[in-house]
């Protein structure tokens, strides 16, 4: 008896010493399997897996639309395609971050492959900007864009975007960049095909490789016939009436040099990664779908510019490929006023890989009681013959890009 006493003593002692060294890791009182269903009766079982805000989507739905139920799945990779992660790997020899926070010697892919300290934050930040999204993509047919008040009516909208990289191409001849006299990284077009008050009018975007300058944007509007220049350095004004922002969109989509970074902690976070149904007409963004275990950055970022309507903005980056998957933004007071979300799903590619790419996005004003969503059916990735000549200020009015 005194050596089995002695003996579970000992264990006891060295499970001790194992937890002060980090080599056990126990698991969190409320802990997350596959096979588990979160709803409003068990919501504080997920706490620890989630953004803040959105435990009140499962509870109570904010009082704006049914509250979610969260099916808990087992994690299915769905990484970016191998050139682009060959790219990656490249770049941990040749790509140095600067003092004043921009990059020398990128190509493609990942700038940080394996982030560390110093500066590991915005190291983050800028794999989440190259993050990968193919070469070029359109959607066939359009995208959904629905939207609500609270107690409104239910709008839905479409739209088309046109993307082009110019840089940093991985995946579609010529790699790793088209030569082109502008100097871009990339460049989009925003074609809204309704409601009929929006239909026909184009924003194109200009994105320069020159981290420090900011973009140019153009609008044509059909009732004037007309191409007109935007003030593009206000990327936080309100996008066509709506409650998002240019720098909303993606969860984080500002131009990194006029922000600071300071990283906040690793959170194991419930997501949904591989979408089970594109089809998700007059639904709210957020859904009640196929969520996985996935491992998050957890960063805040804070404008540099004291005009900036936002104090700071905390946004959660899959490691798995650098996509803001949550974030939520703070009013110059310090107050909770926004959500995002994002869900993905994995694509096939010409080339026979694979891709992850942002399916749904949803973005709630929650001081207005206002969302606006995006919902993707079909994806023209690496495959859309989009050409510089696209992209002209002066091509805005023609159709069928």
């Amino acid at each position: 008896m005194q050596r089995k006493r002695k003996s579970r003593v000992l264990m006891q002692v060295a499970m001790v010493v194992l937890l002060l060294l980090g080599f056990v890791a126990l698991a969190p009182a409320g802990e997350v399997q596959p096979g588990d269903v979160i709803d409003k009766s068990n919501a504080d079982k997920a706490k620890d897996y989630f953004p803040p805000h959105f435990m009140r989507w499962i509870t109570d739905g904010w009082e704006l639309e049914s509250p979610v139920t969260v099916h808990v799945v087992a994690p299915v990779p769905n990484p970016p395609p191998k050139n682009y992660m060959e790219e990656s790997k490249k770049n941990a020899t040749r790509v140095t971050l600067l003092p004043d926070g921009r990059l020398e010697g990128y190509v493609a892919g990942l700038p940080f492959p394996d982030p560390q300290e110093p500066n590991k934050a915005l190291k983050i930040m800028w794999n989440s900007y190259y993050r990968w999204r193919g070469d070029d993509f359109t959607y066939p047919g359009g995208f959904l864009v629905p939207g609500k008040r609270k107690n409104g009516q239910l709008s839905i909208g479409k739209a088309d975007i046109h993307f082009l990289r110019f840089t940093g191409r991985t995946d579609v001849d010529p790699k790793p960049e088209i030569a082109n006299p502008h100097g871009l990284e990339w460049a989009m077009t925003l074609d809204s095909l309704s409601p009929p008050e929006w239909k026909g009018m184009v924003t194109l975007i200009w994105r320069y490789t020159d981290p420090t300058k900011p973009d140019d944007m153009w609008t044509y509007l059909p009732t004037m016939r007309r191409t007109l220049r935007m003030i593009s350095r206000e990327r936080s004004n309100p996008v066509r009436g709506t409650t998002s922002t240019w720098d909303d969109y993606y969860g984080f989509d500002g131009k990194l040099m006029e922000f600071d970074y300071k990283l906040l902690g690793e959170q194991k976070i419930l997501a949904i990664m591989n979408q089970s149904t594109l089809d998700v007409d007059g639904h709210h963004p957020i859904l009640s779908d196929n969520y996985e275990i996935r491992d998050a950055y957890l960063v805040e970022i804070t404008p540099k510019d004291p005009r900036y309507p936002e104090k700071f903005r905390h946004v959660w980056v899959i490691k798995e490929s650098y996509w803001v998957v949550y974030s939520e933004t703070f009013d110059k007071n310090g107050q909770f006023w926004k959500g995002c979300m994002n869900t993905f799903h994995r694509f096939d590619l010409p080339d026979g890989d694979h891709g992850p790419f942002n399916t749904g996005n949803s973005i709630t004003d929650f001081k207005t009681g206002t969302w606006v969503g995006n919902f993707i059916r079909n994806l023209n990735l690496n495959n859309s013959k989009l050409t510089p000549a696209a992209f002209e200020p002066g091509s805005l009015n023609a159709t069928g890009m």
